[in-house]
């Protein structure tokens, strides 16, 4: 799969299997990962793209109950295995190409014969 930065370098976007595409932040201390669907059937009124926490636990060295980032390497792939039956994982929808506009706040997301477009608003 690939890998974009935003223009600002502020944050890093990768595909996925079942059109599920991330978005992480890649400055240190963010620790919120936005996960959104590029399929038609996911815009109908369904919790999609919400930003969550990365860590659900607290790391172990961690005082005061924060959250660190690096207390779960797989964080991101454990929440989704959770999140996601593996028995409805679809291997051939998948997000192979995407590109993040210079400039603006902007997608595009190629998934199967479709283009998404995403701008914040």
């Amino acid at each position: 799969f690939e890998v974009v930065f935003s223009g600002d370098a502020k944050n890093v976007m990768t595909g996925s299997y079942n059109n599920n595409f991330m978005i992480y932040p890649s400055e240190e201390g963010k620790d919120t990962e936005v996960v959104l669907q590029a399929d038609k059937s996911a815009f109908k009124a369904k919790k999609v793209g919400i930003p969550t926490p990365m860590n659900a636990g607290t790391s172990p060295g961690a005082k005061d109950g924060k959250k660190s980032r690096g207390s779960s390497p797989a964080g991101g792939a454990q929440r989704m295995r959770k999140e996601t039956d593996a028995d409805q994982i679809d291997f051939n929808k998948k997000i192979l190409h995407m590109s993040w506009h210079p400039q603006e706040d902007s997608i595009a997301i190629a998934a199967t014969n479709n283009l998404f477009v995403f701008s914040a608003l």
